[in-house]
């Protein structure tokens, strides 16, 4: 087996063998998987065909992955911080940080997510991210996911309530400006003042509406819907939860098959009887993963900042020192898919798929990535049949683990 060295300069194309393809219709047999220029140009069950292997002798190189298993790469559509950096601090070093820190944990894309805070702080951060992508054009840093500040100071979680405001089209239109197309999901309480207008605003720019840390009942959910939400933040994380009289935001999003709502499957949000209801009750690609993680991810227990506010990290949990109020996770998405796998009926291709191919389309990257298909984007993860990460391709590149 040819070894690989970690890094950006490796664009020959590869033949990969002997890999578990984690693919509906072919998982769990041995496949191979050929790419080139960044992407996927063919692959199959059993041994390569015969012509492949003549053409690519000796001018590619030739991976043995003995039946480890080979799946796209991991999409997280919601994450605030790693590895002791935060979005929030608004500087290259923390985005770069956060973006490695993602790589090595098989996410080949995730949207940075910006906490609710006030309209100057939020304006320099969004231009960070935005001098940072046009930096990097290639990195897997896709675009924003903007939770608040139009959100219900009730369910504000560990959203800072002081910040929390009305919708404001000056305000909005300015962060419009510094993003453009990158802004792909902006989270808010539908039942708020100014809700319309700025749900208006969401549709004739084709950015997701996402209700989140909000107290709008079944109700007002099914209004919202005919004005354009149609993604839930966190499913019963920061919402009126499912009573048999009040469905609730969370009832809402159940009986509603078109829309897509998150989990944070870290075992802590939620219990694994809701994961399993979840995946029962909504179409199976209308289910997404997210880590909804901070700046505590790869680091140790202790006190950290979220938003202004002091967060403890003891036996796993992310909790606001002063409340005990959940904020975020430390979760990764290996473990995300993991926990869901194993609590649920889901086979290991549905399970990967919540992580892969559901936010990619939900942001509308499919057609480019999310999936092992022919001309879509070589952003591969490797992992051991014990879940053990060995390498991320990242655009055809190896860019995390030795192989």
């Amino acid at each position: 087996m040819n070894k690989l060295n970690s890094g950006k300069e490796i664009v020959m194309p590869i033949l990969f063998e002997r890999a578990g393809l984690i693919h509906p219709d072919i998982y769990p047999d041995e496949g191979w998987l050929f790419i080139q220029e960044e992407k996927i140009k063919d692959f199959g069950c059993g041994q390569p065909p015969a012509e492949l292997r003549d053409v690519v002798t000796g001018k590619v190189s030739q991976v043995d992955l003995k039946g480890n298993l080979l799946g796209p790469g991991w999409i997280d559509i919601h994450i605030h911080g790693a590895r002791g950096h935060d979005i929030m601090d608004g500087s290259r070093q923390a985005l770069a940080a956060i973006s490695d820190f993602k790589l090595q944990q098989g996410v080949t894309g995730f949207l940075a997510t910006p906490l609710t805070a006030g309209p100057e702080k939020i304006a320099r951060v969004l231009q960070s991210i935005r001098k940072y992508t046009r930096e990097n054009p290639s990195s897997n840093l896709l675009g924003v996911h903007l939770e608040g500040p139009f959100l219900n100071r009730e369910r504000a979680g560990a959203q800072n309530p002081e910040h929390i405001r009305n919708f404001s089209r000056e305000i909005f239109q300015r962060w419009l400006a510094i993003l453009g197309k990158s802004l792909k999901i902006v989270t808010l309480a539908p039942e708020r003042p100014g809700a319309e207008k700025l749900l208006e605003v969401l549709q004739q720019k084709g950015i997701v509406a996402a209700a989140g840390h909000t107290r709008a009942d079944y109700d007002t959910m099914q209004q919202a819907f005919s004005r354009g939400i149609s993604h839930a933040s966190h499913l019963f994380n920061g919402m009126l939860s499912l009573h048999h009289r009040q469905p609730g935001t969370v009832g809402a999003f159940l009986d509603n098959c078109q829309a897509t709502v998150e989990l944070i499957a870290d075992g802590i949000h939620l219990h694994p009887a809701i994961l399993r209801l979840v995946t029962r009750v909504k179409p199976r690609d209308k289910v997404i993963l997210v880590t909804d993680a901070m700046r505590a991810a790869g680091m140790p227990e202790g006190l950290y900042e979220l938003g202004g506010l002091e967060v403890e990290i003891a036996g796993g949990e992310a909790r606001l020192a002063d409340s005990g109020q959940l904020a975020g996770s430390t979760i990764t998405m290996k473990e995300a898919v993991k926990k869901i796998f194993q609590e649920t009926e889901l086979t290991l291709p549905e399970a990967w798929r919540l992580a892969s191919l559901n936010p990619a389309e939900r942001i509308g990257l499919a057609e480019s990535t999310g999936s092992l298909a022919v001309g879509k984007r070589a952003d591969l993860v490797i992992m051991s049949p014990d879940w053990k990460i060995e390498a991320v391709w990242q655009r055809g590149v190896l860019s995390a683990g030795n192989i």
